[in-house]
C-alpha cells in the first residue's frame, strides 16, 4: 500500500515538473515575441530600415550596417528606451565610404625636328592609330617614338578638339614640348627670332579652341652665345658633332676642318657669336681634337673654360694616362680639365640593369646606362635636352641587343624630378629607383612622391633622399627695391620704349633701353616688380587693353633675351584706365602711351 502510494506521488511530481517547464517556455516565448513586436514598432522609422533585431531570452542583439554614426546612436537610443540598455548587445557597423583617388592623366608630345616622342596616357576613346597617322603626316621624314599607354579614363569636354590643336601646334613648332593635362595645355617651344615667336604666339592663341587653359613659353635665340659650347661623340665609325661655337668665320672653318678628320661627311653647322671665354678657345679645341683622335670611343664636351672628357676604350689605362699628361701640358691653366676612363670590356649583367643620371651644381647633366633601342634613347635624350638645355646634356647611353629590362619610363619620370633639383643623382634598376639631391623648393619631396605615384608602376620601389635648401634661393645683398624700380623707370623716361602705332613689337630704337634695363635687373632679379603697359584713349577699350598687355609681355620677353631671370616679374596691361596726362592733346596721348615698372609688396 505504502509502495503504491509512493509511486503515485512520484508520477504526480513528474507531471507537475513537466507542466512547470512547459509553462516557463511559453512565458519566455511570450515575453520575447511581445518585446520584439514593441521594438520593431518603435524602430519602424524608414531611416532605420537597415536595423536587425533578434531576442534570445532577455538578451537583445542588434546588428546591421548604419549609414553613419548618428543613425547608429538613434537606433540604440530608441531600443534603450524600451528595455534596459544592459541587456543590449550592439553589433552595428558603420558604413565606410570608399573614396577613389582622382587620377590626373598627362599626355606629352616631344618634338626635336623630325623626331616626335609620345609619352603618357591616351584615352581609349581616341584611336591611337589615327593619332600616330596624324603625327607622321607632319613631315615626310617624321620618326615616331610611341611610349604612351592606352587606358580607360574619362576626359574633359573638348579634349578631342584640344588634342587636334596640340597636333596642329606640333606641326608649327619643330622644337617643342606640348603637354595635355586635365584642363590645361602647356606649350614650350623655340623660334628662330623674337619676331617669329610673336607670330607663333598670335597663331596659337587664335587657333586655340578654348576648352583648356593655354600656357605658352616660346623662346628666341640670343645674340650672345653663353655658354660657349663644343661637343663631339665618337663610337667607332659613328661620329656625331652635337654642339659647336665659334667667334668668327675663320675659327669656324678651323674647327670644322678638324672635325672632318674623324670621318664626318655631311655638312656641319657651327654657331658664330660673341661670348668666347678665352682668346685661346679655338686653339684649345684644335689641340684636344688632335690628341683624342687615337681613341675609337669617347665623349668630348667644352663648356666655356671647362673640358669634360670620357674615354670608353679597350686600349688600357697606360695610353689614357699618356693622353691625359700631354693634354694637361698643352692646355693653358685657365681651362679646367675633367677626365674619366672606362675599359672597353663588355658590361656585366648587373650593369645592363642600371641607368644613372647625375647633375652638378653648374647644371651639367650626365646620362649613362643601357637601353634596348634607338627610339628609347632618342626619347630620353630629347626630354633631357628640353629640361636642361641641349648644351648641358652629356650622353653616355649605350644600346644593347639583350637588355634585361627597358628602363625608359622610370628614366623619364626621374628626369622630371631631376629638373627641380639644383644638383643630385638618379639611379634606376628593374625593381627600384633612388634619387637624391637638393632643391630650392620646400615641397620637393611631396612633388616627387606624387609624380612617381602617377607615372611609375606600383611594384617599383623608389627611395627619396631629397632636401630643401633655402640657401639655394638667390638673395643678393644690399639691394634697395625702391631704387631698383626707380632706376628702371628713369631709363625708360630717358631713352624711351617705342612700339610702332597699333603694334606690339619693340622698335629697334628701344634696344639701348632694354640693354640698360637688363644691367639693372642683374642686381635686382629678386625684387618683385610689375611691368605695366598703358595706352591712350583712342580706339576701343578692349583693343587698348589687349595691346597694353602684349606690349608689357614684349618687354619681359626682351629682357629674357639678355639671360635675365624674370621669375620676379609679372606683366599686366592697363589699357587706357590710368592716364597721367590729358588724352585730348597729342603731347598728353604720347605720355599716356608708356611702359612703367611698379614695386609689388604686401600692400599692393
Amino acid at each position: 500500500m505504502n509502495r503504491s502510494f509512493a509511486m503515485k506521488y512520484i508520477f504526480f511530481g513528474l507531471i507537475l515538473s513537466v507542466s512547470l517547464i512547459v509553462s516557463s517556455f511559453a512565458l519566455v516565448s511570450f515575453y520575447e515575441a511581445k518585446t520584439l513586436r514593441l521594438l520593431k514598432k518603435e524602430t519602424s522609422d524608414s531611416e532605420l530600415s537597415w536595423l536587425n533585431i533578434t531576442i534570445d531570452g532577455t538578451s537583445v542583439l542588434v546588428d546591421g550596417i548604419a549609414p553613419d554614426e548618428a543613425s547608429r546612436f538613434k537606433a540604440i537610443t530608441i531600443i534603450s528606451s524600451v528595455i534596459n540598455s544592459a541587456l543590449i548587445t550592439d553589433r552595428i557597423e558603420i558604413k565606410k565610404d570608399i573614396i577613389l583617388p582622382k587620377l590626373n592623366y598627362t599626355l606629352e608630345f616631344l618634338r626635336d625636328d623630325d623626331d616626335i616622342t609620345l609619352v603618357g596616357f591616351v584615352p581609349k576613346a581616341v584611336k591611337i592609330e589615327e593619332l600616330l597617322y596624324d603625327l607622321r603626316a607632319i613631315s615626310d621624314s617624321t620618326s615616331i617614338n610611341n611610349l604612351s599607354e592606352t587606358i580607360e579614363y574619362s576626359t574633359a569636354p573638348g579634349w578631342k578638339k584640344t588634342l587636334n590643336f596640340a597636333v596642329d601646334s606640333l606641326r608649327m613648332l619643330p622644337n617643342s614640348k606640348i603637354t595635355l593635362q586635365e584642363n590645361k595645355i602647356l606649350i614650350t617651344a623655340l623660334s628662330d627670332s623674337f619676331e617669329q615667336g610673336e607670330v607663333l604666339r598670335k597663331k596659337l592663341n587664335s587657333s586655340n579652341p578654348g576648352f583648356f587653359e593655354l600656357a605658352l613659353d616660346i623662346e628666341s635665340p640670343r645674340p650672345l652665345i653663353q655658354p660657349f659650347l663644343f661637343r663631339l661623340n665618337r663610337d667607332g665609325d659613328k661620329v656625331e658633332l652635337i654642339n659647336c661655337s665659334a667667334s668668327d668665320e675663320y675659327s669656324r672653318a678651323l674647327i670644322l676642318g678638324a672635325v672632318r678628320q674623324f670621318g664626318i661627311k655631311e655638312k656641319n653647322n657651327c654657331e658664330i657669336g660673341i661670348g668666347a671665354p678665352s682668346s685661346d678657345w679655338t686653339e684649345v679645341v684644335l689641340v684636344v681634337l688632335n690628341y683624342i683622335k687615337e681613341f675609337k670611343q669617347f665623349s668630348l664636351t667644352f663648356k666655356n673654360r671647362e673640358i669634360f672628357i670620357e674615354i670608353f676604350d679597350g686600349t688600357g689605362d697606360k695610353q689614357f694616362l699618356k693622353f691625359e699628361k700631354k693634354l694637361r701640358e698643352s692646355v693653358p691653366n685657365e681651362f679646367l680639365i675633367e677626365t674619366s676612363f672606362q675599359s672597353g670590356t663588355e658590361a656585366t649583367e648587373m650593369e645592363l640593369q642600371n641607368f644613372i643620371v647625375t647633375k652638378n651644381s653648374e647644371g651639367l647633366v650626365h646620362l649613362k646606362g643601357y637601353l634596348p633601342n634607338k627610339s628609347a634613347k632618342i626619347a630620353i635624350i630629347s626630354y633631357a635636352r628640353s629640361l636642361f638645355r641641349s648644351e648641358n646634356v652629356r650622353d653616355a647611353i649605350t644600346l644593347t641587343e639583350n637588355p634585361l629590362v627597358d628602363l625608359s619610363i622610370q628614366a623619364l619620370a626621374g628626369l622630371e624630378v631631376m629638373g627641380l633639383l639644383k644638383y643630385g643623382s638618379l639611379k634606376i634598376d628593374p625593381k627600384s629607383l633612388a634619387i637624391k639631391g637638393q632643391s630650392a623648393d620646400p615641397d620637393i619631396k611631396n612633388i616627387a612622391q606624387q609624380l612617381f605615384a602617377k607615372k611609375i608602376e606600383k611594384d617599383i620601389f623608389y627611395k627619396l633622399e631629397l632636401e630643401y635648401n633655402p640657401n639655394l634661393i638667390p638673395k643678393p645683398e644690399g639691394v634697395d627695391p625702391v631704387k631698383c624700380v626707380s632706376d628702371i623707370n628713369n631709363v625708360i623716361k630717358t631713352l624711351g620704349v617705342e612700339f610702332a602705332p597699333g603694334e606690339i613689337i619693340l622698335q629697334p630704337s628701344s634696344d639701348k633701353t632694354i640693354e640698360k634695363m637688363a644691367e639693372i635687373m642683374r642686381k635686382c632679379y629678386v625684387v618683385p616688380m610689375e611691368i605695366g603697359g598703358h595706352t591712350d584713349s583712342q580706339g576701343r577699350k578692349s583693343l587698348n587693353l589687349s595691346i597694353s598687355q602684349a606690349r608689357a609681355e614684349a618687354v619681359m620677353d626682351a629682357l629674357l633675351s639678355y639671360d635675365i631671370l624674370t621669375g620676379n616679374l609679372s606683366a599686366k596691361g592697363f589699357g587706357e584706365s590710368t592716364p597721367i596726362a590729358d588724352n585730348n592733346t597729342v603731347e598728353g596721348r604720347n605720355r599716356n602711351r608708356r611702359i612703367e615698372f611698379t614695386l609689388i609688396n604686401n600692400e599692393n
